[in-house]
């Protein structure tokens, strides 16, 4: 009876606790960790679950990645005793699975509190309605210093439910021994290849890609030149890219391709090609410019190899990004803010982005990262200058099937099929996936 009553008056100061809004004590002597899979105080009142890209965390190979993740994450624990993090790791080449399994399990009301969100996938995350938006635990200074191209996929409704991490573009390489002038128009690109022929010089004048999701990557920076866009964002999202102007750029995109092949300025093997194949090639001497990731970079000759901005239609500068965000779906107050605050003292704030980006070789998002030491350098103020012309990937669902059918219709068109009959058979395929699901 003695054990029964002491149990009911922990319970009832628990309650008494608990209603003053206090939290539980932080354990007493126990040490915060650092791991693949922990961070913080174990114990901890605030218990949060995460899904993160392996390679962004201690379980990476590469030593001095650790090493940030370690000293970051203590520094994290100590401002925030109260706290402790059971990770996740996402395996390399298995976003698609990791996605899934996350929105499934959010929409079946378990959650993780955070995630690594793959800024393509973003969209099917806002239509499933299970992000929390973030914006009472973000500073307007800190929102602006966001380059404007992530806003379009981490606000909906004029609310901000996720964070940018890092990303990549693309650029344009061509090698000095053959290339004088980097075109900057189509036309310039079929002079290149007409000089190469006329001096002998037996090279790939042009290669970009064709395989997997690379082959959109690629084309779609060409085709945003024109002032197309996808999907109508104002309307739901709705397919438009087989409407008027929409439908000329992309008949004008795939034209270019093959026009290239054509002229023999590009092998038809570039439909297997992605940006490891393209870098091969150049490594091998076969090719005099090509469209790669800007990733690519330090792995050129930097005596023969330049880079610059990707040749369009008329000159008109566009690019594309990739990347990852950080997603927040916790709906506890308490823990959706400390999702915030992690995410932020890690990976997001302009020290960490600072201290991390250059262990991985990513760009980064915000603006004011660019002032730290180890952004001051050619490369970096041409990379500041695309971050500010292109496009991210559309922030819905529907983008995937769109990525697929370029690389299908890439292969049809240099295979023989009329350009314009592909682009609105693509078209109809999208149009009626979107109908089928609204």
């Amino acid at each position: 009876m003695k054990k029964f009553m002491s149990l009911i008056s922990m319970l009832l100061l628990g309650g008494v606790l608990f209603g003053a809004g206090q939290q539980d004590a932080v354990p007493v002597d126990v040490d915060p960790v650092a791991s693949a899979t922990e961070a913080g105080t174990p114990g901890a009142p605030v218990q949060l679950r995460a899904l993160i890209g392996s390679w962004n965390t201690m379980a990476s190979s590469v030593e001095s990645r650790k090493e940030y993740y370690e000293q970051a994450i203590l520094a994290w624990a100590e401002e925030h005793p109260d706290v402790y993090v059971e990770i996740e790791g996402i395996p390399g080449g298995q976003t698609a699975q990791a996605m899934t399994k996350l929105i499934t399990a959010a929409i079946a009301g378990n959650p993780h509190d955070f995630a690594n969100i793959d800024s393509q996938w973003v969209g099917n995350f806002h239509e499933a309605g299970v992000l929390s938006p973030i914006d009472d635990y973000l500073t307007q200074e800190d929102k602006d210093q966001f380059f404007d191209f992530t806003k379009i996929v981490t606000v909906r409704d004029g609310k901000q439910y996720n964070l940018w991490a890092e990303t990549g573009l693309l650029l344009y390489y061509y090698n000095t021994d053959y290339v004088k002038v980097a075109p900057r128009t189509w036309d310039d690109v079929f002079a290149l290849n007409d000089t190469l022929k006329a001096e002998g010089i037996d090279k790939d004048a042009f290669l970009t890609q064709g395989k997997g999701a690379a082959a959109a990557f690629c084309l779609l920076p060409s085709y945003w030149a024109q002032g197309a866009v996808l999907f109508d964002a104002a309307d739901n999202y709705r397919p438009v890219f087989g409407e008027g102007k929409n439908r000329d750029a992309m008949i004008n995109s795939f034209s270019f391709i093959k026009e290239l092949v054509d002229a023999g300025a590009m092998p038809s093997e570039m439909i297997g090609y992605d940006h490891n194949e393209l870098e091969a090639e150049a490594k091998a001497d076969n090719v005099a410019s090509f469209i790669a990731g800007s990733w690519k970079q330090g792995g050129l000759d930097p005596e023969k190899w330049e880079y610059t901005s990707l040749p369009s239609m008329d000159g008109s500068k566009s690019n594309i990004y990739g990347g990852w965000t950080f997603g927040f779906l916790a709906r506890d107050k308490k823990k959706l803010e400390e999702s915030v605050n992690f995410v932020n003292a890690v990976y997001t704030s302009r020290d960490a982005m600072a201290d991390r980006l250059p262990r991985h070789g990513y760009i980064p998002v915000r603006k004011d990262v660019f002032s730290a030491e180890a952004f001051k350098s050619p490369f970096y103020e041409v990379i500041y200058k695309e971050l500010e012309v292109g496009r991210a990937r559309p922030a819905t669902s529907m983008y995937p099937e769109v990525e697929s059918l370029i690389e299908e219709a890439m292969g049809k068109i240099l295979s023989g099929s009329d350009v314009a009959e592909t682009v609105d058979e693509m078209y109809s395929k999208v149009v009626r996936s979107y109908n089928a699901k609204n």
